[in-house]
């Protein structure tokens, strides 16, 4: 999202059901996160704060939108070889198939994972306890916050041809 939480946290937002796993192996989408978790890392006081994976899960019925294999591996990733560490998880809309991936997880992560259940007024309530108030939380779940993926994708493309740029430069210096 463009803004963190209350405490200086980036947010990760999903939802599974906008998702098409079928069309990406599991190694794709473990890539893809990589790159996301490195855009916080790049920032040495984000990548210290750490991120909070905000989901939602309000349209995820079916355990086949996610690929297994990619939960399997995903989970001792998070907990151990990202470069920034997750500092919660807050799964919103949960449904009653959601905890089949609580085996998955390892203790240090069931501990940072709540799930929130009820209302949109009831959950909005509940995340703001995790430093999630209702201008933090994207419109989706009943906040304010407008995604704009265009933006952020332009932005990112900004940002890495400016790398490349940079890497260009120290090649050409390097040459001389």
């Amino acid at each position: 999202l463009p803004v963190t939480d209350t405490a200086g946290r980036t947010i990760f937002y999903q939802d599974p059901s906008r998702r098409n796993y079928a069309k990406y192996s599991w190694r794709q989408e473990l890539m893809a996160l990589w790159y996301l978790v490195e855009t916080i890392a790049e920032d040495p006081v984000r990548g210290k704060k750490g991120y909070v994976i905000l989901v939602n899960t309000k349209h995820y019925n079916r355990p086949s939108q996610v690929s297994q294999e990619f939960i399997k591996r995903l989970y001792p990733i998070i907990d151990t070889a990202l470069p920034a560490r997750v500092r919660a998880g807050h799964l919103c809309n949960a449904s009653p198939l959601l905890p089949s991936i609580k085996p998955f997880y390892s203790r240090n992560l069931r501990l940072r994972v709540k799930i929130h259940t009820g209302s949109t007024d009831e959950i909005l309530r509940e995340l703001a306890l995790f430093c999630l108030p209702k201008n933090r939380i994207p419109t989706e779940l009943g906040g304010d916050v407008v995604i704009d993926m265009f933006q952020w994708t332009t932005e990112r493309m900004r940002v890495e041809g400016a790398r490349n740029d940079i890497r260009a430069a120290k090649r050409a210096r390097a040459d001389i």
